[in-house]
This record gives structure tokens, C-alpha cells and sequence, in this order.
């Protein structure tokens, strides 16, 4: 064996020592980023209190809507809305399924009762919104809306009725969550 070739294998040999010793502290620093990442996490979760600040749970829904509109009839249109349900939290997400009480002018049987669920996403507070509803005389009505959430759009059928309203909410649970919180 030639000195030379020796020489050059022995400085392959250190060469890849050091590289794995290089690769063994990467891994060892890849590693305290991680559990660091994971302790910072745990701390913001907690930071909020019992269910950290991204929320999860379940609250009690209860809200009011006052729309008007329809501008392809003569006549305006008047709804009144309330619901009252139970929210699913995943914050920022928000899932809604509740009972509605509504009256709805000049509809000959103005007065229904029905189901309304919602979705909402708190960040842009955009809410998508669809229900039925059985009035009086047993007719059906159905309704879907996009808003913001206190102010919205929503079309109703009610029997041969199609009516395009502005809506206001008043949402009394968030309200009185903001107020007791």
C-alpha cells in the first residue's frame, strides 16, 4: 500500500467522522426547535384560560333579524326573525343550528316556524346561512343569506313569493359574551 493512498483514505475516514458528528448536532438542534415550537404552543393555548385562546366548546345562540326589501315588487317586504340555538365553537369557526320564529309581511299567512342553521368564520365574520320553515296554514318557506355578521343579504321562497331582502342582525348572545367575558 502506498503512503500516499493511505494518507488520502485516512482523510476520507476523518472527513466522514466529522460529518456525522456535524449531522448527529443538526438533528440534535432540529430537535430543541421542535420541542421549543411545541412548549411555545402549549403556552398560547393556555394563555386564554381553560380552553386557550382559540376557543372550543359549545354556547347558546340567540339572535334577532330585521330585513327589508324585494325590489322587484310593488309592495316592500318585512321579515322578522328570532332564533334561538345551540353554536358549535372550533373558533374561528362557528356552527349554528337553531329554531326560528318569523313574520314575514304581506305574505297572506305572514307568521312560520322553522330551522335555520349557520356557518360562520370569525376573522372575516362572513356567514353563509340556509333554513326552512313551515308557516301557519302549512305552507313552506325557504330562505338563504350571505352576510357579514350584523349585515346581510338574503332571498326567501315563500310559495310562488321570491323576495330579496337587506338584513340587520342583532346577535344577542355574542353581546352578552362580550359583556360577561
Amino acid at each position: 500500500m502506498s503512503p500516499l493512498w493511505l494518507c488520502g483514505a485516512m482523510l476520507v475516514a476523518a472527513a466522514a467522522d466529522e460529518a456525522e458528528e456535524e449531522s448527529e448536532e443538526d438533528a440534535a438542534e432540529t430537535e430543541a426547535r421542535a420541542a421549543k415550537n411545541r412548549a411555545a404552543a402549549v403556552a398560547m393555548m393556555d394563555a386564554g384560560g381553560e380552553n386557550g385562546w382559540l376557543e372550543r366548546g359549545w354556547r347558546v345562540d340567540l339572535n334577532v333579524d330585521f330585513a327589508g326589501g324585494n325590489p322587484w315588487a310593488d309592495d316592500w317586504s318585512w321579515l322578522g326573525r328570532g332564533r334561538v340555538g345551540l353554536m358549535a365553537v372550533h373558533e374561528p369557526q362557528y356552527l349554528t343550528l337553531g329554531l326560528t320564529a318569523e313574520r314575514l309581511w304581506p305574505l297572506e299567512q305572514p307568521y312560520a316556524i322553522g330551522l335555520e342553521i349557520e356557518a360562520m368564520e370569525m376573522v372575516s365574520s362572513l356567514q353563509l346561512i340556509g333554513g326552512g320553515a313551515v308557516d301557519l296554514s302549512g305552507g313552506l318557506r325557504w330562505h338563504a343569506g350571505l352576510g357579514w355578521q350584523i349585515f346581510g343579504v338574503e332571498i326567501d321562497f315563500a310559495g310562488p313569493e321570491r323576495l330579496v331582502l337587506g338584513k340587520v342582525r342583532i346577535p344577542i348572545s355574542w353581546l352578552i359574551y362580550a359583556a360577561t367575558d
